[in-house]
Parts: C-alpha cells; structure tokens; sequence
C-alpha cells in the first residue's frame, strides 16, 4: 500500500525519496569492503565485452533523457560510440545490428509499447539485448538476453522523478563497469567516481534544503506561457527533462536545446515574455555557458541560472539563481535535475494543477 507519507503529493514525496533511491541503487554494486564495483546481472556479459562495436540505447521520454545522459558516461568512460533513438521510430529506421552491437532498452515498467517493440526489432535483427528497468519480471526484462534492475521502487506520480535518477546512475555503473572491463579507464578513475556517487545522497539532500528558494522562484514565473531550458554537454539532458517535467505538470509551453543552438534559431523567440533557465554548474563549459546566458539576457529574457555554490560570488548577469553543492562535473546532472524537478512540481502547485495525474497522461504508455 503505497501512501503519501505526509507529503502533499507524491511527486514531492518521490523527489524527496531521491537520496535513497541512490542508495538502493549502488547497493550490493558498490561493494562496501572493497569499495569496488560488481553488477551481478552483468557477468554473463563480461566474456564478450571486447567484442562490443557500438551500443544502442532505445527509450521514450525521461527515459530517452537518461538515455541522453549514458551516452555522455558510456563514451567518456568506454570509449565506445553510444546513439540514442526514440524506441517509437526504431522499427521504421533502415539499421542493421548484429551481434556485435549492444541494445539498451530502457523503461522505467518494464511494459512500455513503444519500447518493447523496438527492443523486439533489435533482436530480430541480431543485437545483444540488455533491458534497463524498475520492475522486476517484466516483459522487458524477461524478453531481454540481460536484465539491469534500477530499483528506484513504486513510483506513483505520473511524472517520473526519482526513475530518471536511478535510471541515470544505473547508466553511470554500467560505464564505469564497462571501461573497467575494457581498460579503458583505471582503477584510481573507476574509485573516485564510485565515491563521488556514494556522496550524492548526502548532496541531493542539500539541494532538497532550497526548496523554499524554489518555490519562490516558481511563484515569480508561474503565470508565464513559455520556457526555454538550456544545457552543455552533462546538463544538455538535463535541460530536456527539466523542459518535459514543465510541460507535463503546468501545461506551460516549454522547450530545451543544447545551449550552443541558441544562436541557430531558438534566439529568434527570446523577449520579455519568453524567460529561461540554464544549467551552469561548474566545470570546463562554463565561459560558454554564461556567453549563453548573456545572449538571452540582451534581447529581454529573464533568466533563472542553476548553479554551484563556488559560483555564488560570480554574480552572474542572471535574476535568479538556484545553487547545487559543488561536485565533480559529472556528478552535477543529479543535482541540477532535482532543482529542475522541484520547479516544475511548485510551478505546478501555484497554478493549482493535480501534479501527479496531469491531463492526457498515463503512467505507462501500453498502446502505440
């Protein structure tokens, strides 16, 4: 029996549950004796991970965002070619696969149509088939050759919150436990990483502790008609789900591309009714970043800037600013979406929407 446990909705509850959902997700990977990292579902896969030429990740929605996000970790720390498709289109697609290519289907149930189609397709056509799901025994998962469980628990809301997060650091230990096998990367890399990931929780808590900030910040926009979110490199998933977060709890046109397209087209629409967020943690993408921001600012946009704690004294040419505890780069996407997600949800309070049943949406899409 599933409760809101004093929580208003359960999407606030389940944003909330984040730093345990990290926790449940490393737990029995990241082994507390060694400090090293072991996926059990993956050791039928080690033989043959030299082999691997490519790797496919097929997923709809949040779960193509996460997606997004693994290909950033998968290439960095594998050096393997990742490309992301939107399950939906991959059956009408030309590829070919073969058994050295490796698909990723990623569902938060486990039963998504679009998804489980597409993953039929892939092996049809030959691919090694891993499922990324929530839900043990699932369709997908029992489908799949391997089977990766994210253990975020029951979601409610129909919003997915804490899914993207342990569907993102799933994709996180699976790089890392790729790279090692490979040796594309050393064990020091492979440590740090896993204690960068063991801190998250103790870090999303503190970006929990500025909800109040949020919430203000959400009353200020609240009554806008349209959003733009913008990202570099690990925070350009994070502003396309920060972007479908809006959309599916207020209903506010809301949009989001890689911060470096700004000035190929979507600065045409930028005036004073047309504000912004951007995600500017810090890391070597920043001067770009705040060149973005600077172009949106001189043609009339507000601007709201997501950013770390080291940056506070920057004063960075924004009118609202909403900070993460300062990390390695790569960690930043967890923390910069737990902000993007706490502005949706008090967007969505102000206006009097039923954040976690919004309107047309079903929790699992079951029909194409």
């Amino acid at each position: 029996m599933c409760d809101k446990s004093g929580y208003d909705d359960f999407m606030l509850k389940e944003i909330h549950e984040q730093p345990q959902t990290v926790i449940d997700t490393l737990k029995g990977r990241v082994l507390p004796d060694t400090g090293k990292l072991y996926i059990s579902e993956l050791t039928p896969l080690e033989s043959s991970v030299s082999d691997i030429e490519r790797i496919l990740v097929l997923a709809c929605g949040t779960s193509w965002h996460s997606g997004l996000l693994g290909k950033i970790f998968i290439e960095k720390y594998a050096q393997i070619p990742v490309e992301v498709q939107i399950a939906s289109e991959y059956p009408n697609s030309d590829l070919t696969l073969n058994k050295d290519v490796l698909c990723m289907c990623v569902s938060q149930s486990g039963e998504t149509t679009d998804t489980k189609n597409a993953m039929q397709t892939a092996k049809k056509l030959g691919g090694k088939i891993v499922a990324v799901c929530n839900v043990i025994g699932s369709s997908m998962a029992r489908e799949a050759d391997y089977a990766i469980y994210t253990y975020a628990g029951p979601e409610i809301s129909i919003a997915s919150t804490k899914a993207f997060m342990s569907q993102a650091v799933t994709f996180l230990l699976f790089a890392l436990w790729l790279g090692e096998k490979r040796k594309t990367i050393d064990n020091n890399t492979v440590s740090a990483m896993l204690n960068e990931l063991l801190n998250l929780p103790e870090k999303i808590r503190r970006v929990l502790k500025t909800e109040k900030t949020v919430k203000e910040t959400a009353d200020f926009y609240k009554n806008t008609g349209h959003f733009i979110y913008l990202g570099r490199h690990y925070n350009c998933p994070i502003a396309f789900e920060g972007a479908l977060k809006l959309k599916e709890t207020t209903y506010i046109h809301s949009e989001a591309y890689p911060s470096g397209e700004l000035k190929h087209g979507p600065v045409a629409i930028l005036d004073e009714n047309f504000p912004v967020m951007i995600f500017v943690p810090a890391g070597k993408a920043n001067d770009k970043i705040f060149s973005n921001l600077q172009e949106a600012r001189a043609r009339g946009s507000k601007v709201i800037a997501v950013m770390s704690e080291i940056s506070r004294n920057d004063r960075p040419e924004s009118d609202h600013q909403l900070y993460i505890p300062d990390c390695n780069e790569e960690v930043s996407p967890f923390l910069t979406v737990v902000v993007a997600q706490l502005f949706a949800y008090f967007t969505a309070k102000g206006l009097g929407k039923d954040v976690d049943k919004p309107r047309n949406l079903v929790k699992s899409v079951l029909a194409e």
